[in-house]
């Protein structure tokens, strides 16, 4: 027993507030434990009791305006869902259905799952026979759910929107390798995102029908997903019949090396500045005058026009052609062409050997600056008196 004076009064006045506090707080928990209690005797002056009792008598009143009655007002609602849908309803371990349970504060409880021998009808005079009336419900189909009238309601609501439905959706066949993405992976991640099951058909159906499964919100969610991608995949489809493109330009295949310019340097900022394709033919085939350019049609024109500015600029440089004997046209070449690179970069000019095909094969061509060119052609003749010279030794 303790007893308590009038001189320490004050000090239990400053530590009701706290009291007053402990005790508002603890009528907020849903759970109360009964067993993990103690207990506390002190002699307090009865002349002090008004402060803790009145503070005592309001907590005590919210407490039962909050939770007085609960058993009374507890009902249990049954909710008739299929057994075969009770697996998706639940969830990945529960997981669903503990979420239904904690945002609408009531109990669900589903049925036991039949065995295999009891859901079997039994075989009459070769008919088939059930154990209930035809459009009884099964007991194996009830949902028993517990708590609040409207708790239960609402619950009961949302486990029947997680009964997962069927729905069907016209894909175009061609766009179908473009939902299902490399190795599935684009396909899977839609599964995972909204939560459902998507079935395309095998290519030898050649379908346009896609099947989704799933809760109807996730499928609604689903749905409209798949229209956005198709809508962005015929896009890309219309994209790519404009980015096909083509058309072609004849050009004398004796201009196509300045049209490429050395390793490619030319036609590669030309690619690069229209974001097109230019395919130059085989130097033996029929057609070895026609460059052939695809892109968008605008680009493609372009191109064209650049490539026959580079043709024309090419025409009305000055060029001048010299008989070198084609024995030793290799010498002057050198290996992988260093030797007549060197040349061209001493002299300034362009220096061009016949093909095989060529009537001549002993006729080079040299352009340039008049001078540059004569100081060239010098320097060949030069060259080819030497090389032949070395081969008559």
């Amino acid at each position: 027993m303790t007893s308590l004076s009038d001189k320490y009064f004050r000090w239990a006045k400053r530590q009701n507030s706290s009291m007053e506090d402990n005790m508002e707080e603890s009528h907020n928990e849903e759970y109360i434990s009964l067993q993990n209690t103690a207990e506390l005797t002190m002699d307090i002056d009865p002349k002090h009791h008004r402060y803790f009792v009145a503070r005592g008598v309001e907590v005590l009143k919210q407490i039962s305006n909050d939770y007085g009655g609960v058993t009374e007002v507890m009902v249990t609602f049954e909710c008739v869902i299929p057994q075969e849908h009770h697996r998706t309803v639940l969830g990945t371990r529960g997981s669903k259905v503990q979420n239904i349970q904690r945002q609408y504060n009531v109990t669900i409880k589903f049925p036991d799952r039949e065995r295999a021998e009891d859901s079997e009808k039994v075989i009459m005079n070769g008919d088939a026979h059930s154990d209930g009336p035809e459009g009884e419900t099964k007991q194996r189909d009830i949902i028993i759910i517990k708590g609040r009238q409207e708790n239960c309601e609402a619950a009961a609501k949302a486990l029947k929107d997680s009964v997962p439905v069927t729905e069907e959706m016209e894909v175009p066949y061609d766009l179908h390798r473009f939902i299902i993405g490399q190795t599935g992976k684009d396909v899977r991640s839609m599964m995972e995102t909204y939560d459902v099951n998507i079935i395309i058909p095998p290519q030898n159906e050649q379908s346009d029908v896609i099947t989704i499964k799933g809760p109807p919100e996730n499928v609604a969610k689903a749905k409209e997903a798949l229209k956005e991608r198709i809508e962005q995949l015929e896009l890309e489809k219309q994209d790519r019949l404009l980015r096909s493109f083509q058309l072609t330009v004849e050009v004398d295949p004796q201009y196509h090396p300045k049209i490429i310019g050395r390793h490619g340097a030319v036609i590669s900022e030309i690619r690069k500045d229209h974001n097109v394709q230019i395919n130059f033919p085989e130097r033996n085939s029929a057609n070895n005058r026609v460059i052939t350019i695809t892109g968008y049609e605008k680009d493609a024109e372009a191109v064209k026009e650049a490539i026959l500015k580079l043709v024309q600029e090419q025409e009305a440089i000055y060029k001048e052609e010299v008989s070198i004997d084609s024995r030793v046209h290799s010498h002057i070449i050198g290996s992988r062409g260093r030797n007549v690179v060197k040349i061209m970069d001493m002299f300034k000019v362009d220096i061009r050997f016949p093909r095989s095909s060529d009537s001549d094969p002993d006729l080079v061509v040299i352009q340039g600056a008049e001078d540059d060119i004569l100081d060239a052609k010098g320097h060949l003749l030069n060259l080819e008196e030497k090389y032949l010279k070395i081969k008559k030794n």
